[in-house]
């Protein structure tokens, strides 16, 4: 389980942005993501066509400021995002800079978000229920991407062993994932076992409930643990996997 002062003033940053004649990126939307003391929070900017790079830098600003405690940006490829922050003429010289893909293998948010099943309707899970509805999450949205940056950080914080490589084919870049396990002749990750073990379960009771109590969570979790005692899954991410399978199944 993620301890909370891991995930703390860490913010979730990323731009889409279109290419200019001259090779400048432009950006088009801000993304901005946090995690809060329940929910994971977002601010989410659309810039207009015709803004200046002083205005974006302006909005920026504005839009990170009040948060003085967040020392760490965390991108997914920060190349072209600090590009852009740079051409704003913004100082990141107090932030600590991570980009996680380089952390995770060179293999694109889409693949792996899919592959760990964060999508739209795992994220809704942890955002406020007031915004739940009025919010745009797909992919190659700013904040829709930014909120995933911070879920895939949050769920390999919690699994340090995961490491993910890239195929590449003629026409298809996939991800795949090794997790050392000596007790296996295949390296299978404990989150895809973990896929397979609940697909076993007859859990049309919490369909039909649409619903997991802490208490039915916290019963399977400790069951799931029985029955695979060589999955060492965290609490916080069992629940996570859960809610993704339950959704799979609907």
């Amino acid at each position: 389980m993620a301890n909370k002062n891991q995930l703390r003033n860490i913010g979730y940053l990323d731009f889409e942005f279109t290419r200019e004649g001259n090779g400048q990126f432009r950006p088009t939307e801000l993304g901005l993501a946090w995690w809060g003391d329940q929910y994971l929070c977002f601010r989410s900017l659309t810039f207009a066509p015709n803004i200046k790079l002083q205005e974006v830098r302006a909005n920026i600003l504005k839009t990170i400021s009040p948060f003085k405690k967040m020392k760490t940006l965390v991108f997914w490829d920060k190349t072209h995002d600090k590009q852009i922050l740079n051409d704003c003429g913004l100082n990141l010289s107090n932030y600590s800079l991570i980009d996680l893909q380089d952390e995770l293998g060179k293999v694109a948010l889409k693949d792996i978000s899919e592959q760990f099943n964060v999508n739209s309707e795992t994220i809704l899970q942890y955002l406020p229920p007031h915004v739940r509805n009025k919010i745009k999450l797909s992919i190659h949205s700013a904040i829709g991407d930014a909120l995933r940056i911070a879920l895939l950080h949050k769920l390999f914080i919690e699994n340090p062993s995961i490491k993910t490589t890239t195929t590449t084919t003629k026409n298809k870049t996939t991800a795949t994932t090794k997790v050392k396990n000596d007790n296996k002749a295949k390296n299978i990750s404990q989150n895809a076992q973990l896929f397979q073990y609940l697909e076993t379960l007859d859990l049309s009771v919490l369909l039909i409930q649409k619903r997991v109590s802490q208490k039915t969570a916290l019963t399977l979790w400790k069951s799931t643990v029985l029955d695979n005692p060589h999955l060492n899954i965290p609490y916080d991410s069992f629940l996570f996997i859960l809610k993704a399978h339950l959704l799979s199944l609907i």
